[in-house]
């Protein structure tokens, strides 16, 4: 599996907590629609004729469990040297 962008983990996270969203179905150059274009690639989503203009992008399964990983990764505790997420001490 690849490894997913930030801009790809934002689209599937709102897609996995809205259900769906209507998005345009005609390309306008913007990070959005390279970012649908590449989920769609990596069978993350799917994007299907909604109406009037618009396509409707759902999360897949493989889209669910591509996230469903991160979180699990970001969870994990720090490497033994890195302080970052350690509480502060009074």
């Amino acid at each position: 599996m690849s490894d997913l962008l930030h801009q790809q983990r934002l689209l599937l996270e709102l897609l996995s907590m809205s259900g769906n969203i209507a998005v345009p179905e005609s390309d306008n150059g913007t990070l959005l629609f390279q970012t649908l274009k590449e989920c769609e690639d990596a069978k993350w989503i799917t994007l299907t004729p909604f109406g009037a203009g618009f396509h409707q992008a759902v999360i897949t399964d493989y889209g669910r469990n591509a996230i469903k990983d991160r979180r699990k990764d970001a969870g994990a505790d720090p490497p033994a040297g890195d302080k970052r997420r350690q509480p502060l001490s009074a």
